[in-house]
C-alpha cells in the first residue's frame, strides 16, 4: 500500500513537470505560428494517440479471424461498445479541457489562464467521494487549498479580468472530469487508457480543425509532433498514477506543475521567478509534503490496528 501510494505520487509529480512544455509549445503554435486553437487542440490529441498506439496494442490478444465464430464476433462488438462507453466520456472531457485552455491562451497570458485551470484539483477533491466512493481525509482538503494559494502566489494573475478567461475556468472543470473518469477507467493498461482518450478527443475535434485549417510550416509541424509526444508521456504517467493511488490523494500534486512551468520559463524565456513566486513554490511543495506525511501516518495507524 505504502509503496503503491509513493509510486502514484512520483508519477503524478513527473507528469506535472512534462505538462508545461506541451503548454509552451501550444502557445507558440497559436501565437507565433498563428494556428487556430481548434487545429492545435486536434493535433495534440491526434499525435498523442499516434504516439501511444504501438504500446497500447502491443500486448493485446490477437484478433480472431473473420468468420471464426459468431460468439467471437459478438464478443468483439460488445468490447467495442464497452470501450466507447468507458473511454468516450474521457475523450470528450480531454477535448474540452484542451480546446478551452488553448482558446484562453490565445488572448490571455499563461499565468492568468493557469490560475483558473487550477480549479481542477479542488473539483477532484470535492467530487471524488460521490463519483468514485473514495474517502477524502481533511489533510487532502487542506493540501488542495494550500496548493491553490501557492499557485496564486506563483502565477500572480493580473487584476484586469477578460471574459475569455472563463475558457480557462471551463478547461479546469473538464480536466477534473478527465482525472475522475481516468481513475474510474483504470484497468492496468495506462497506454491503452491514454490512447483512447486522445483518439476520441481527436475525433470530436476533427470537424472544428478542418473548419479552421491552416497548412503548417515544417517547424510548426515538428513542434506539434513534439507536443503530442510529450502529451502522451505526461498523460501515460497520469493514468499510471491513477492505477496506484486515489484521485483525491493525487489532486494536490497537480499544483506541482508550477515548478515545471517556472523551469520552462527560465530555460526557454530566460525568465527567473521573483521572490513572491519562489514563496508560492515553497508553499506548493509544503502542501504536497503535508499530504504525503499525513497519508503515511494513516497507513501506519491502519497497519497497527490490524
Amino acid at each position: 500500500m505504502k509503496s503503491a501510494s509513493l509510486a502514484g505520487a512520483a508519477l503524478m509529480f513527473a507528469a506535472m513537470q512534462v505538462a508545461p512544455v506541451t503548454d509552451a509549445l501550444a502557445k507558440l503554435l497559436v501565437v507565433q505560428w498563428g494556428h487556430s486553437p481548434f487545429q492545435v487542440a486536434w493535433a495534440r490529441s491526434l499525435f498523442q494517440a499516434v504516439a501511444l498506439a504501438p504500446l497500447a496494442f502491443a500486448f493485446s490478444p490477437a484478433v480472431s479471424p473473420a468468420g471464426k465464430s459468431a460468439a467471437a464476433g459478438q464478443a468483439a462488438f460488445a468490447a467495442g461498445i464497452g470501450g466507447i462507453k468507458k473511454h468516450g466520456p474521457r475523450g470528450i472531457c480531454w477535448a474540452g479541457a484542451t480546446l478551452l485552455f488553448f482558446l484562453s491562451l490565445e488572448k490571455n497570458p499563461l499565468p492568468s489562464a493557469l490560475a483558473l485551470l487550477f480549479v481542477a484539483p479542488v473539483a477532484v477533491t470535492v467530487f471524488a467521494p460521490a463519483f468514485l466512493g473514495e474517502k477524502v481525509p481533511p489533510s487532502n482538503i487542506i493540501a488542495t487549498l494550500v496548493g491553490f494559494a501557492g499557485a496564486v502566489l506563483v502565477l500572480q494573475p493580473g487584476a484586469d479580468f477578460s471574459p475569455s478567461l472563463l475558457f480557462a475556468l471551463g478547461a479546469g472543470i473538464c480536466y477534473a472530469g478527465y482525472i475522475l473518469l481516468t481513475r474510474r477507467a483504470a484497468d492496468g493498461s495506462p497506454a491503452r487508457t491514454v490512447f483512447f482518450a486522445g483518439a476520441f478527443a481527436a475525433a470530436v475535434l476533427l470537424p472544428f480543425a478542418l473548419w479552421a485549417w491552416q497548412a503548417p510550416a515544417w517547424a510548426a509541424l515538428l513542434a506539434a509532433l513534439a507536443m503530442g509526444g510529450l502529451s502522451a508521456l505526461s498523460h501515460w504517467m497520469i493514468a499510471r498514477a491513477c492505477d496506484f493511488a486515489p484521485a483525491a490523494a493525487l489532486a494536490p500534486l497537480l499544483y506541482t506543475e508550477i515548478i515545471g512551468a517556472a523551469i520552462v520559463s527560465w530555460a526557454l524565456l530566460s525568465e527567473v521567478p521573483n521572490a513572491t513566486a519562489w514563496a508560492g513554490i515553497v508553499v506548493i511543495i509544503a502542501g504536497g509534503a503535508f499530504v504525503s506525511a499525513s497519508r503515511r501516518r494513516r497507513e501506519k495507524s491502519e497497519l497497527h490496528a490490524q
